[in-house]
């Protein structure tokens, strides 16, 4: 458009005469975005969304979902962009976002999990790990740092450490490469030095990890949007 401030105005003027009107709100939401005022753009844009006049029409989630990509909101992108692919399975920009949107929430989970490691909190930074290996099971960077965490854990084992935390942190490691029955060797291990030396709190953790490893999953999924 020639006048994009004067466009803008309009369509917040429109917003605002009818907050419902869902295609006010998606002009002014892209317009916003346009202008790199994406935080501004974000609530109209999921306004639009979310109008149950509208909620099945494909530019609403690509546009949400583009926003908060722009935002570095990967989770969140993803997640409107898996919804609106169950009603568009054949939007090839809304698969591209979605790809796009894993891919980069993987390298920030990445990236984030070893910081965390090297800052000496493994377990927490394993957990970002295996959200890294959730959005992108073959992450090379990922894969490679939980096999750095699970090499020096099992040194620290052979050396003969009986830490149940280290073990609980070589359990883990094992299960986030798929071992799951070297796993869960390790984490009985470790709960049997837990509930020896009286550690009530390590113990009730690693049988809560054991039932997961029954079920082949490392850590618990986080809750919706919490990623």
């Amino acid at each position: 458009m020639n006048d994009p401030e004067g466009a803008l105005e309009q369509f917040l003027k429109s917003v605002a005469l009818d907050p419902g009107f869902s295609v006010g709100r998606l002009n002014a939401g892209n317009q916003l975005a346009r202008a790199g005022r994406f935080e501004e753009a974000l609530p109209h844009l999921e306004a639009a969304r979310r109008s149950a006049s509208v909620r099945r029409r494909e530019t609403y989630h690509v546009d949400h979902g583009g926003v908060l990509l722009a935002l570095g909101r990967f989770g969140e992108a993803a997640r409107i962009l898996r919804e609106g692919l169950q009603a568009h399975p054949e939007s090839q920009a809304m698969r591209f976002n979605l790809e796009l949107a894993l891919a980069r929430g993987a390298d920030e989970h990445a990236r984030k999990g070893w910081a965390l490691c090297l800052d000496g909190r493994r377990e927490d930074g394993l957990r970002e790990l295996d959200l890294a290996l959730r959005a992108a099971p073959r992450h090379a960077d990922a894969r490679h740092y939980v096999a750095v965490v699970r090499r020096q854990a099992h040194e620290r084992f052979q050396a003969g450490a009986e830490d149940p935390q280290e073990l609980a942190i070589l359990a883990s490691a094992l299960a986030l490469e798929g071992d799951w029955d070297e796993a869960r060797a390790v984490a009985q291990v470790a709960l049997k030095v837990a509930q020896a030396s009286g550690d009530a709190a390590r113990a009730a953790v690693l049988e809560a990890r054991l039932k997961l490893y029954e079920r082949s999953v490392a850590f618990e999924a986080p809750a919706q949007g919490a990623e």
